[in-house]
């Protein structure tokens, strides 16, 4: 996972998901991207479709792709590792960015244009984000025009923004973690979703 710079959720659960978040946050859930990963969605389920029409109209399918089909999420930073909730896990930095977030904790961080082109995530020493346990990542705006031609290009601005993933394998939490209802319900609340009662 870590060496992917783009997932794409498609099918009719997350492209009519009601909100753009809650998809977000079934793919998190699901794939358990690694590193700095940007989150798609197909937008309305076509790219079965396109991939018929790419076979005899490749350019249309191609331009239906980027202007229809593909919506930018947002870039999910989620450092891989282990520690104690609370504990030093990743600081995001950049022009108009300063967040430190802690291991068990999810930060959501809308883009706003006091934000520069370019962010530098410095993990903790027990933590990786790409390039080693420990070691910054500069990361700069995915340009449509010129694809993602390498590691170092892929952060999208997207419909929710920055999302700061630090809460570890999801597959680890169980029944009997301690605080797991109240850690849920702050999951979705830095994602702006309804609580459920």
């Amino acid at each position: 996972m870590m060496k992917l710079d783009m997932v794409i959720g498609s099918g009719g659960v997350l492209s009519h998901a009601p909100n753009r978040a809650q998809a977000a946050l079934m793919m998190m859930d699901a794939y358990q991207p690694e590193g700095i990963t940007m989150l798609t969605v197909d937008s309305i389920f076509m790219m079965p479709h396109l991939g018929v029409l790419s076979e005899h109209l490749y350019d249309a399918a191609k331009e239906v792709f980027e202007r229809d089909c593909i919506v930018r999420i947002g870039t999910c930073i989620s450092p891989v590792g282990t520690g104690k909730d609370g504990e030093q896990c990743v600081t995001v930095t950049g022009s108009g960015i300063n967040e430190s977030v802690a291991f068990g904790e999810l930060k959501v961080v809308p883009f706003t244009d006091s934000m520069g082109d370019s962010i530098t995530v410095e993990p903790a020493r027990n933590f990786d984000v790409g390039a080693g346990k420990g070691k910054p990542v500069t990361v700069t705006k995915f340009d449509k025009t010129r694809g993602s031609r390498n590691q170092n290009t892929n952060l999208i601005e997207g419909t929710i923004g920055l999302i700061i993933d630090c809460r570890g394998k999801m597959s680890d939490v169980n029944l009997s973690t301690p605080n797991r209802i109240q850690k849920l319900r702050s999951y979705l609340s830095a994602f702006g979703l309804p609580l459920p009662k």
